[in-house]
């Protein structure tokens, strides 16, 4: 599967101040997006904006569009297509008709103490501060009683100048800013954050673009998660699904509802925050278009977002109102239905809504009205417009519809029938009573179960948009099990499809635990691949030994270091480029000492050449296999658009069981150079780094920019 080149290269302005720093980090991101996005072109116009002009007014008082407007200005005339702001920089009220996002490269948030040179700063003295924000004032008062502020203006060279002219002891200056100018030699003092807070945004880079534009609402797919609308179950933590919990430990940022269980929240990340955005019966937290809004805001800001609401969040719980303003933006997103308080008031306490010989259906409804609140019970006609649902229905779809019909229902009545529903291989047919049943593959009928659901709710206007990267894109991922939930995770942030088929599996080799307990023996040890690692840190814990007796460790990549780093194990020596043995080997000669006995730690099927190879610096090598690795056999090739391997084994299983015949005009993604070697014939994707995550990110890459060459500019 090729990326055909269209006729034409689309050509991208991108709008920035010309300070020195926002040229400078403008220029940064436009050579970064265009490594990524190949096949668009990129071009920097610099303009000035009414913060560059005027530099005496107070900032305190400016208005928030001081270093945005002349930008905003050109982006809706068309003269850019796009604009590179400092996040901070953004007005909380976003000019009509402009969208945005934050980019995903980001510096230190902090801020940072300037002190002019030969000035000493201590207790007692009295230094003369260039401050140009209240939060900065406010710090200066707690920790500098006895200082002078001044107010102080002009772009980071300017103000750095005025310190060396004398006018000023201090300046406090964003670290940020002083690491884009390559100016970390001027900071004197980086003040923690405990101590005063960074404005939202400060660090981070922000692209604006007109509102629909097409070409960078699909670039910005690259750079956000999809929101994920989770139910938390009814009042109790313990009806919460896996799912929902699973979410709620991987998300930045948690927007609860009044009836989720608090104790939920427990399930956060120590670097995530939480946010109560309840609404009670008359008494809201913020409106519904608040929430929303806020929702959006998040997810422009590249968080993992959970909006986890009480019970099931289709059901009375406004989910269609949240998501039509992500659908509006092309924002992705994903709903975890939940368990009900339907469910749980029937089911739970014996008030069965189907009991044998009894009934066999029941009707849901409220008898409050939307937007007034008020009481309106519903007359025997809103009655019958009610969308009806059938369960175990499907080999009797002409016979119900007749029955409908002879009733009096429409025969352009709108109808869905969801098969295998919320399984890898659900999938739904729309349509009318008319021509619903000529639409159905017959392959479905009597082979998936089915339900059919019926009235306007049914309308295919109303089936959750896919807006992610790789929406509706089925990734089969052939990992072993140390690492298959790491794959499904990066895929499902880019709202793909995972399909898990792990084809190896590793274990831990017999009579190997000798090796273990004389570690002290060994000045360095040597780890070849990230399931080395996995494996060495479940020796060291199933041989209780010592993490102190751990000696030197040298490792072939980031990925390997992060299985470390993990249990804070930190590799003393790690190959940065060229992963494998190449890399190793450069790094080996400056690192490695003639005195030292290595331990080298690998699978069955590594081989010995690198240990060889490694005499050639070392007086002894004891080269081990601490684990095998062995097929797991399939019955079945799934469906799926691209394959991911994450090792030469992998593949060799995959020759073995279907055939490589099979992966002809599939997308195929490898995490390094062995893999790619192993597929031989075929072009590959691979990531920039022999990580998970950065294959998956490359495989998004490709899919995006095939998307924009093959329907936007198709040959």
């Amino acid at each position: 599967m090729n990326i055909q080149m269209g006729n034409n290269m689309k050509n991208i302005k991108i709008g920035s101040r010309d300070s020195q720093l926002a040229v400078t980090q403008s220029l940064n991101s436009l050579h970064k997006l265009q490594e990524i996005f190949t096949e668009v072109s990129f071009e920097l116009v610099k303009m000035t904006s009414p913060g560059d002009r005027d530099k005496i007014s107070d900032l305190k008082t400016s208005p928030q569009n001081f270093f945005t407007k002349d930008l905003d200005d050109s982006l809706l005339n068309g003269k850019i297509d796009c604009a590179i702001h400092s996040a901070k920089d953004m007005p909380k009220i976003i000019e009509k008709g402009i969208d945005w996002f934050w980019l995903p490269w980001s510096e230190d948030s902090r801020d940072a103490l300037v002190i002019r040179n030969g000035f000493e700063l201590t207790s007692e003295s009295a230094p003369v501060i260039g401050v140009s924000s209240e939060r900065r004032e406010k710090f200066c008062f707690e920790y500098y009683p006895n200082s002078k502020l001044k107010h102080i203006r002009g772009n980071i060279e300017e103000r750095l100048q005025q310190l060396d002219d004398g006018k000023y002891d201090i300046v406090i200056i964003a670290v940020a800013a002083l690491n884009r100018l390559s100016l970390q030699t001027r900071i004197s003092q980086i003040i923690p954050s405990k101590d005063l807070l960074a404005p939202e945004g400060q660090g981070n880079l922000c692209i604006s673009f007109r509102q629909g534009d097409k070409y960078i609402s699909q670039m910005r797919k690259l750079f956000v998660r999809p929101v994920v609308f989770a139910g938390s179950g009814p009042g109790n933590a313990k009806y919460a699904t896996v799912a929902t919990v699973d979410a709620i430990k991987n998300c930045d940022i948690c927007l609860y509802d009044a009836l989720s269980p608090i104790e939920l929240l427990d399930n956060l990340s120590g670097a995530a925050v939480s946010k109560f955005v309840g609404k009670r019966s008359g008494q809201h937290s913020m409106n519904q278009d608040e929430i929303s809004l806020m929702i959006a805001k998040y997810a422009k800001q590249g968080k993992k977002v959970v909006r986890l609401k009480g019970g099931d969040p289709g059901i009375f719980g406004r989910l269609s109102e949240e998501i039509d303003l992500l659908e509006s933006l092309s924002l992705p997103y994903k709903v975890i239905p939940g368990l009900s308080s339907l469910s749980v008031a029937t089911t739970g306490t014996g008030c069965l809504l189907t009991r044998r010989g009894i009934s066999r259906g029941f009707t849901v409804m409220t008898p409050r009205e939307a937007i007034t609140g008020d009481y309106h019970f519903q007359n025997i006609s809103e009655r019958g417009e009610f969308p009806l649902v059938y369960f175990m229905a499907t080999a009797k779809i002409k016979s119900i519809l007749e029955s409908l019909i002879s009733e009096g229902r429409s025969e352009k009545e709108d109808i869905s029938i969801v098969f295998s529903a919320g399984s890898k291989e659900q999938e739904i047919i729309t349509g009318t009573f008319n021509n619903i049943y000529n639409k159905i593959p017959q392959a479905l009928l009597g082979n998936k179960p089915g339900i059919l659901i019926i009235g306007k709710n049914a309308s295919e206007e109303f089936l959750y948009k896919q807006n992610g990267v790789l929406s509706n894109k089925k990734i089969l991922l052939t990992c072993s099990k140390t690492i298959m939930k790491k794959a499904t995770r990066a895929v499902e942030n880019f709202d793909g499809i995972p399909i898990e088929l792990p084809l190896i599996e590793t274990k831990l080799k017999d009579n190997i635990e000798n090796y273990f307990l004389r570690l002290v023996q060994y000045d360095c040890i040597v780890i070849t691949s990230p399931a080395s690692a996995k494996h060495f840190i479940y020796a060291i814990k199933n041989y209780k030994i010592d993490f102190r007796t751990i000696p030197k460790i040298f490792v072939c990549g980031l990925g390997t270091e992060q299985e470390l780093i993990k249990h804070n194990i930190y590799p003393d020596a790690t190959v940065d480029k060229n992963f494998g043995a190449e890399g190793m080997l450069d790094i080996a000669k400056d690192f490695l000492q003639k005195e030292w006995n290595i331990l080298r730690l690998r699978s069955n099927l590594a081989g010995d050449d690198l240990s060889k190879k490694l005499t050639t610096f070392v007086k002894n090598i004891d080269d081990i296999v601490l684990y095998e690795t062995i097929s797991v056999l399939h019955n079945k090739l799934p469906e799926f658009d691209c394959a991911y391997f994450a090792s030469a084994s992998a593949v060799k299983s995959f020759k073995e069981q279907f055939g490589i015949e099979k992966l002809k005009n599939k997308a195929i993604a490898v995490i390094g150079e062995p893999t790619k070697k192993e597929l031989e014939g075929f072009d590959t994707i691979k990531g920039k780094e022999a990580i998970v995550e950065s294959s998956i990110d490359a495989i998004a890459e490709y899919y995006l920019n095939f998307f924009i060459i093959n329907i936007y500019f198709p040959s």
